[in-house]
């Protein structure tokens, strides 16, 4: 038995394939068409968005030749946020905003300096982003309302095409965002937000695991999925990619080592970590996936890359640079790095959008390798500094992404944190975590949990030392301490402390 996940993503959609072992069997992707037609805009045309899905499906069921019959169940996820536009008849009104949309920043200003913020979070237990729906609805105002039968997110428009119904489900309605404790669509938040004219514009909402409906004759037509092959509602692709690790219970948690440094952790409920901070979003199986994004991330380290190691920005090889480091002390270095080179500053454990990157302590014995050391380290203590977000330990950290794949970062993590941290076999994520939910669904697995047990492959476990724990915490101090300075110092307008 096989079972597909679509991932519609930003830049990129993919379509994989994997068996009941989670095994990928075929993949296939295409680059998403983009149009930038104003300042902050980011839109698609969602047929053209659609057609570029069909075909990863297409090329993926024509790899299988006659094991495409063997399609058992289709899931579905994508980047979230946005807003795409169907009238009754279920076709596009308008071009698709997707989440990287900046128009809509006079609003979550109006919102994060205004009397209601407090009451939204509440509700929400979710910071408030441009590219969220109801403030791009806010900003566009009420002309197209009367167009418009439903507004629906990325992935939920791809399972319309597949099945023909409009449907939505809990991951992606809290980035909307929605009310977290009920589990749907918020009035006060569109009237908090400037969008009471959209009320009554959202799709029903449905268990994630739940089926949508059947692959369509017309779908079938386009994609090669057999006729009739159940598609599930799916997830958001950030929870989603907790599936595919295989953290879905309280206490467990994922880093995203990627572009940017994402950090998730399960809790059981929505409330306790710290508010307004990061993204919530409720998993399959009853319990909550707390989002932090840390702007400090991979393309931090390619600065470092570009301008002390071009050899290896260009090769990506990285084995002698991490070598260089290997050899100087973990826990030891004299420098402390602060990584905060985005030009929005930071936006976790704390909203400090004046704070730049810094690095203390250099002298004249220092080296390239010194600097390395320092780099790695301060990018490990930005993301502990996110964890504490959350206001509840995790028990293990799992990492994903391309930086899961050093030498360095997941043995410093471990000592840092002072919890096990896991490497995992595959790294498909998103797509693998809502093959999950379609097999889960067509009896493949019994349970959500012993799909997890199956296709989930931990190829290596870190413990943390012990005396590495305790020098990392001393160098924390020195990093929290010069976060304190520097916050200072970019805050003053003279620009001074």
């Amino acid at each position: 038995m096989l079972v597909v996940g679509i991932d519609k993503g930003t830049s990129v959609t993919k379509t994989a394939v994997f068996d009941e072992n989670g095994t990928q069997v075929v993949s296939a992707s295409r680059r998403v068409r983009q149009f930038h037609d104003g300042p902050g805009w980011h839109e698609e045309d969602p047929e053209d968005t659609w057609a570029r899905t069909a075909e990863t499906v297409a090329e993926c069921m024509a790899a299988l030749g006659p094991r495409a019959a063997d399609v058992v169940g289709v899931g579905v996820t994508g980047h979230m946020g946005g807003a795409w536009f169907v009238d009754a008849a279920g076709r596009s009104v308008r071009r698709a905003i997707a989440w990287p949309d900046t128009r809509a920043n006079d609003v979550v200003a109006r919102l994060e300096n205004g009397p209601d913020l407090d009451e939204f979070l509440r509700i929400t237990e979710n910071g408030a982003l441009p590219g969220m729906t109801v403030p791009l609805l806010a900003h566009l105002g009420p002309d197209l309302v009367d167009e418009v039968h439903v507004v629906l997110n990325a992935k939920d428009f791809v399972g319309l095409r597949l099945t023909g119904r409009m449907a939505s489900e809990p991951s992606d309605a809290a980035f909307v965002p929605s009310d977290i404790d009920r589990g749907t669509y918020s009035a006060r938040v569109l009237e908090i937000l400037g969008a009471r004219a959209w009320s009554g514009k959202f799709p029903e909402l449905i268990p994630s695991g739940a089926v949508l409906g059947e692959v369509t004759p017309d779908a079938a037509g386009l994609t090669g999925l057999p006729v009739g092959t159940p598609v599930v509602a799916g997830l958001g692709d950030a929870p989603a990619a907790m599936v595919g690790c295989g953290a879905v219970t309280p206490g467990s948690a994922v880093s995203i080592l990627g572009t940017s440094w994402l950090s998730a952790n399960v809790v059981p409920d929505p409330h306790g970590g710290a508010r307004g901070i990061g993204w919530m979003y409720p998993m399959p199986n009853g319990a909550f996936a707390h989002f932090v994004a840390q702007q400090a991330g991979s393309s931090t380290f390619d600065w470092w890359l570009r301008h002390l190691a071009p050899d290896v920005s260009g090769t990506r090889d990285f084995a002698a640079l991490e070598a260089e480091v290997l050899a100087v002390p973990e826990a030891a270095t004299a420098l402390t790095f602060l990584p905060y080179f985005s030009a929005a500053g930071t936006q976790a454990p704390f909203k400090a959008p004046n704070l730049r990157g810094t690095l203390l302590g250099l002298e004249d014995a220092t080296s390239r390798a010194d600097v390395f050391r320092a780099v790695y380290e301060g990018l490990a203590y930005s993301m502990a500094d996110c964890y504490s977000a959350f206001g509840r330990t995790a028990e293990t950290i799992r990492l994903t992404g391309g930086g899961a794949a050093s030498a360095i970062w997941p043995g410093v993590l471990s000592n840092i944190m002072g919890v096990p941290v896991e490497l995992l076999a595959a790294d498909e994520g998103a797509a693998l975590g809502v093959a999950v939910l379609a097999g889960v669904a067509a009896g493949v697995w019994p349970t959500l949990e012993a799909a997890e047990k199956s296709v989930v492959r931990v190829v290596r476990r870190i413990e943390p030392d012990a005396e590495l724990h305790r020098a990392h915490q001393h160098q924390f101090a020195r990093f929290t301490t010069a976060q304190r300075m520097t916050r200072a110092f970019y805050d003053d307008p003279r620009g001074t402390a």
